[in-house]
């Protein structure tokens, strides 16, 4: 033992006395150190290596402190928590040589001699990968002259990746985000290593924007959000955002895929998932009456979600997952479950339930506040890549028993009696809802309002679905969804109305003039002939443009105090029902140029619903409106009026006020109507009426 001891003492003098001389120490060591930076040839405690301290690490550690020199700090790596003497504990020596490296190598990454191993040498510097089921294999390294020595791109293998697989940050400094002087630890605070600005290719996103530390509920607050509660680094999250740069998220040229989220740690297999759970916690919905996203006008009442997988729109296989139900008592008959979403599915050909997987809330929702998306300015809730103006209108639907009218006109107390009518139950539009998106009254004889242009109503719609609102129909041909043809050119913001030679008559003479009914040009009976009401018309009649009838036919209508007596009936006794028409519709076969002016969000929901193709309602379905139930009469007679009237519920008279009203022909034979679409109505129990259009 001594004399093994002696050889030992000897080797190192040795070696210590040839750093000293004909090496040198720049060549040996580093310009900053010196053989006896670690050796000490009397006294030392380290035994028969004549180190300075108890083993290698201690050494290194005995400069290497925060408290002796803060810059060149350092803690062990030991990621997987062993103690020093288990296999796969982290050395100093696993990953640096204090002897061999060359004077380029500035933090001597990679060794010659082993470490554990003496006697074994390397041609190359190599790193030991100490993990369990790698422990003894050696990995070929570069040396480290620069940061980018780290983790590189190509087939060359950089210090850390001798251990860990790095697809995140390719060829930038590892230790921006997993500091040295800390051991290395997950990224968690280092993450503003780069995206505080100081990387040009990260986005800057600190403690202080929307969705981190210091905003969701504020540093005070019992509890506190950081990056890895939603995100996990290197494409290791279980979920990851796909690129798509229409929306500002592109990080192609960094060698990613997208943006990765998720891990064991957070709660959801998807991101509407993470999303919706998170949400669900903090009492964070997208339903209801949201955020005000269109200034001073109505916030629409998107109803609520309810089932046991709400607030989940839909289940993971892609059925419905909870049941929408209306915010307003008075369209009970609107609950259904979800059958259409939001989602991203390029391989999808038809409209319908997507699988939650492709739901993707980051394509709309921008929840750091980057402004990335072309032409994104907007700021604060709810946190868009892009413009939208919620709608203004409040919501529609078929009148209901029960419900009253208390706008009175000529018409009485009755549902769309004229622009005046703004109670619940019945169409809302422009004219009913003082033109909020046109620059003046009446709408169709107005330019769209600067503010609510298509690029500020909608922008962040075109993003993905471009601004061709003529041509704009997502899955199909649109004479299997429309009535007539693509009803976005006349009616929807950003069309160009007739000029596009996409416009159709469906509020004409053809439609609503009773076959064979006479022209009286006094009193008489009037039944179910032009000039009928259904309590709150009596316009139509085909010898005049309306509102322009000089000839005083009579507008008296079923529900006059002269006729049926019906109740609920008019106020006024016989009033000329065309004299008082204040809508503006032209009802002599003649199109209005833009008679409608929506917003995207007058007939979509943004998020999903219980409509297809994320309509909000079709409030003209006449097989909803029992309005007319609270009557002791709820159909007009098989005699004594023309055929198409002849027992039909008052709501699909020809002469009913609702321009664009889907006849219920499966219960009424003789009615007639068209409608506008063919996607949206749906019967009373919820199925809908086309399921073969999607």
């Amino acid at each position: 033992m001594k004399s093994t001891r002696i050889i030992a003492i000897m080797f190192f003098a040795v070696t210590l006395l040839l750093c000293s001389s004909s090496f040198g120490p720049a060549q040996a060591l580093l310009a900053n150190h010196d053989c006896s930076f670690c050796h000490d040839f009397h006294g030392n405690p380290g035994y028969s290596q004549l180190l300075i301290a108890e083993n290698s690490e201690l050494v290194c550690l005995s400069c290497h402190t925060v408290s002796i020199n803060t810059t060149s700090a350092a803690e062990v790596h030991n990621p997987l928590g062993l103690a020093s003497d288990q296999p796969g504990y982290i050395t100093c020596r696993e990953c640096h040589d204090a002897h061999s490296s060359s004077g380029s190598n500035i933090k001597m990454v990679g060794y010659k001699r082993d470490a554990q191993n003496w006697s074994e040498s390397f041609p190359a510097p190599g790193i030991r990968k100490e993990l369990p089921s790698t422990v003894g294999l050696t990995y070929n390294v570069v040396t480290y002259t620069g940061p980018t020595d780290f983790n590189i791109a190509g087939a060359t293998v950089g210090a850390c990746e001798a251990c860990h697989i790095v697809n995140h940050k390719v060829g930038k400094d590892c230790t921006l985000c997993h500091g040295h002087s800390a051991g290395f630890p997950s990224a968690g605070t280092g993450c503003l290593g780069c995206h505080d600005g100081t990387d040009v290719d990260a986005p800057v996103v600190t403690y202080d924007s929307p969705h981190s530390k210091n905003t969701i509920f504020g540093i005070t607050s019992p509890v506190v959000f950081d990056c890895v509660d939603c995100h996990t680094n290197h494409g290791s999250g279980t979920v990851e955002i796909p690129n798509n740069a229409a929306v500002g998220i592109d990080y192609s040229l960094n060698g990613e895929g997208g943006i990765a989220l998720g891990s064991s740690s957070v709660s959801g297999n998807s991101e509407a998932e993470i999303c919706w759970n998170c949400h669900a916690t903090y009492g964070v919905s997208e339903w209801g009456v949201n955020t005000d996203t269109n200034g001073g006008a109505n916030n629409y009442d998107f109803g609520s979600l309810s089932g046991t997988l709400a607030p989940a729109w839909v289940n993971v296989t892609g059925t419905t997952g909870a049941t929408w139900t209306s915010g307003q008592t008075q369209f009970s008959y609107k609950t259904g479950g979800i059958q259409s979403t939001h989602s991203v599915n390029n391989s999808a050909i038809g409209a319908g339930l997507d699988s939650v997987a492709t739901i993707r809330c980051s394509y709309c929702h921008d929840v750091h506040e980057l402004n990335l998306a072309s032409g994104d300015n907007t700021l604060g809730k709810p946190y868009l890549r892009g413009s939208w103006m919620g709608s203004p209108y409040r919501e529609d639907g078929a009148p209901q028993a029960g419900d009253s009218w208390t706008t009175n006109g000529d018409y009485g107390a009755v549902p769309r009696g004229g622009t005046q009518a703004t109670e619940l139950g019945g169409y809302q539009i422009d004219q009913n809802n003082g033109n909020p998106t046109t620059a003046g009254n009446p709408a169709h004889l107005n330019p769209v309002d600067p503010s609510w242009a298509l690029g500020n109503s909608a922008g962040l719609c075109s993003l993905c679905h471009g601004t061709d609102v003529d041509n704009l129909n997502q899955f199909g041909d649109p004479a299997n969804a429309w009535v007539g043809t693509n009803g976005h050119a006349n009616a929807a913001i950003g069309g160009s109305g007739t000029a596009s030679g996409l416009a159709v008559d469906i509020f004409s003479m053809a439609i609503r003039n009773p076959s064979g009914a006479p022209l009286y040009t006094s009193r008489g009976s009037d039944r179910g002939y032009p000039r009928q009401s259904y309590g709150n018309a009596g316009i139509f009649n085909d010898s005049v443009p309306s509102g322009d009838n000089t000839n005083n036919y009579w507008g008296q209508g079923f529900r006059g105090s002269g006729g049926f007596g019906l109740s609920p009936q008019l106020t006024n006794a016989r009033p000329y029902g065309y004299q008082d028409y204040n809508w503006g519709a032209s009802v002599d076969n003649t199109l209005d140029d833009r008679y409608h002016k929506f917003s995207c969000s007058k007939c979509h929901n943004p998020h999903a619903s219980r409509l297809p193709r994320l309509l909000i309602s079709n409030c003209l379905d006449t097989k909803h409106n029992d309005w007319d139930d609270q009557s002791s009469v709820s159909t007009l007679g098989t005699t004594g009026y023309a055929p198409e009237n002849q027992g039909v519920t008052f709501a699909m008279a020809t002469s009913a006020q609702n321009c664009h009203r889907l006849a219920d022909t499966t219960n009424y034979s003789n009615a007639t109507g068209d409608g506008w679409n063919l996607v949206s109505p749906w019967t009373v129990e919820g199925t809908q009426d086309n399921p073969g259009i999607q």
